[in-house]
């Protein structure tokens, strides 16, 4: 092999500089990357611990319209089932009026425990 002369190494050093200039002008480059990713990471972080915040409130909301709608169904078919009542006894009326039935109950007391009945009927379909 031939000995190497002092231009070849003065050469080789320059080749080694540069390769070590590159190199730390790339791991400066991924240093700066890594913190970018780590600033972005952060960001998304706080957007979905907001999200998170976000969609446990939303849920409450869902619950107490839940529970507002629950009541109201149950109001409604009070509402209705007094209506049928009503109607029934409406109905009644007109035929003991027409001569075409015979009241089952003669008192509002008597009425409204019957109604109770029909009501405790209902509520256990």
């Amino acid at each position: 092999k031939k000995a190497e002369t002092k231009g070849t190494l003065k050469k080789k050093v320059a080749e080694l500089r540069k390769k070590v200039k590159s190199l730390a002008q790339e791991a400066a480059n991924c240093d700066s990357e890594i913190h970018n990713l780590q600033e972005h990471q952060g960001a998304l972080a706080q957007t979905l611990e907001d999200k998170s915040q976000n969609c446990k409130e939303l849920q409450q909301h869902v619950d107490s319209l839940s529970g507002q709608h629950e009541k109201v169904m149950l109001e409604k078919d009070k509402v209705t089932q007094d209506l049928l009542s009503k109607q029934r006894k409406v109905k009644y009326l007109d035929q003991v009026k027409n001569n075409k039935y015979k009241m089952f109950c003669k008192t509002e007391e008597g009425i409204e425990k019957v109604r109770a009945r029909e009501a405790e009927r209902y509520n256990r379909w």
